[in-house]
């Protein structure tokens, strides 16, 4: 990779987009950026040394050798044309990981749900044995106190992020993908393109890579299938609950407490040890077997991988718990999928066994409201109190798909309350709180905000 003096960001506020900002300012390299609203992400990289302006203006790139965009951004944005216009270097996010990652082993980890919260804790068992791996990733832990850095070794951990066909720049060594959903119709229009995106993707991995695939997951099975006939030059591994069927890596004599999740794990049904999780839900306990596979594979002792996955808190918006007040217990998560959903709702009855749960739930996009109803209609069962709030429109207007107040109605159990834009709605959830209540803010837009909003109205309610 060339090493320009400086690079300019186009919505440098983003999770993927300010982890690149982060390694760039490690290494050196002046850093500009501009993104629409400031926000923490743009604090903190301020204070790292980045330039960074609100609004757009084609006189933000002024300087810059490379400019790099986000897929959020459109070409008539104005620095995208002053870019284009001016001969600077136009790169998109995933191109910018992808010279990042260049010298370095990577391992790469995509799927519908947990990729986020497994590359985290690859990064983190392999950061605690000493193996200083690079890594950028989807979402901030306290464990590793940064959501990317420029580590030492060779290896580098990417989450692989499907949207706008992100993660067919990389070149693994091993490539994950964790399952295999509808989702994302917005982009790729039919499943059977979703499919073959993925399908791609793992066809990036290198001559003599690994593919380990989540074999309770059919469509994720499939890709396997599709690669198994394709490369004969690849080893290919499952993972799953062994409850659920035999795979190259098994998590068995599953022991739940409302405290922690007690595993073994099993290669070819072979013991390779026991594992005990403080973050809860049966989701997480794939998500640690599938990091501690690829880190075994990369020959990580089993006790220093065990040690890690015991100490580890989490990822930023997954189960976090916001506060408590009044005897109410408020906790974000970032589910917006039926699937995620559902996991989430189970995974919070063990946690909390016998109290009332409440979900304020904030609907990401318009069509994605619309193609997923009929999991959004069943995947909030077993909440007592099921709020929604205006959905997150993100690129969409509400002619393409359902908006909030209507998926209100047509959501079949339990039934759903429809509360107005967010303050108003995170208002009327702290008025209607009871003592005893857990009280979960969902969704992957701003609805990390009504937390606060919540534990505030407590104090008046």
């Amino acid at each position: 990779m060339a090493n320009p003096r400086q690079v300019h960001f186009v919505g440098i506020g983003g999770i993927h987009m300010s982890g690149l900002a982060r390694i760039l300012l490690e290494d050196g390299v002046r850093v500009t950026g501009s993104d629409l609203v400031a926000s923490a992400m743009t604090e903190g990289l301020m204070a790292l040394g980045a330039e960074i302006d609100v609004g757009h203006d084609a006189s933000h790139v002024t300087g810059a050798e490379l400019v790099v965009r986000t897929v959020a951004v459109g070409d008539d944005n104005p620095e995208i044309v002053a870019a284009r216009s001016g001969g600077i270097e136009l790169i998109s996010r995933a191109e910018m990981v992808a010279r990042i990652a260049q010298g370095h082993r990577a391992l790469t980890v995509a799927g519908s749900h947990g990729k986020t919260t497994t590359s985290t804790m690859l990064a983190f068992i392999l950061r605690e044995a000493g193996q200083e791996p690079s890594f950028i990733l989807g979402g901030e832990s306290p464990d590793l106190g940064t959501h990317a850095t420029r580590g030492r070794g060779d290896l580098i951990v990417l989450e692989a992020d499907e949207y706008g066909r992100a993660f067919h720049e990389y070149e693994p060594s091993v490539a994950v993908i964790t399952n295999l959903e509808r989702d994302h119709l917005d982009f790729y229009g039919s499943d059977e393109a979703l499919q073959e995106a993925f399908v791609l993707y793992a066809a990036t991995l290198v001559a003599n890579g690994t593919l380990l695939v989540g074999g309770e997951s059919p469509c994720a099975a499939r890709v396997a299938e599709r690669l198994a006939r394709d490369r004969d030059d690849i080893a290919i591994e499952t993972f799953g609950l062994a409850t659920a069927g035999s795979w190259t890596w098994s998590a068995a004599d599953i022991q739940r407490s409302p405290d922690s999740l007690e595993f073994r794990v099993l290669h070819d049904d072979a013991v390779a040890g026991t594992v005990t999780l403080g973050v809860p839900g049966d989701y997480n306990v794939r998500n640690a077997l599938a990091a501690a596979a690829v880190a075994l594979s990369l020959g990580t002792p089993f006790d220093g991988i065990a040690t890690a996955l015991g100490g580890f808190r989490g990822v930023s918006r997954r189960f976090q718990l916001q506060g408590e007040k009044a005897g109410v217990t408020v906790i974000d998560d970032y589910a917006h999928h039926p699937t995620e959903i559902a996991a989430t709702i189970q995974a919070a009855h063990e946690r909390y066994p016998g109290r009332r749960l409440v979900v304020l739930f904030q609907p990401h996009t318009y069509s994605r409201s619309q193609y997923l109803l009929e999991g959004f209609q069943r995947c909030f069962e077993g909440v007592d109190r099921l709020n929604l709030t205006a959905t997150y429109a993100a690129r969409e207007r509400p002619e393409q798909g359902l908006p909030a107040i209507d998926l209100a109605d047509r959501i079949e159990t339990p039934k759903a309350r429809y509360l107005g834009e967010l303050p108003a709605a995170a208002h009327a959830v702290a008025q209607a709180a009871r003592a005893g209540d857990v009280i979960f803010t969902m969704g992957a837009g701003d609805v990390d905000a009504a937390g606060r909003l919540i534990l505030d109205g407590l104090e008046t309610a």
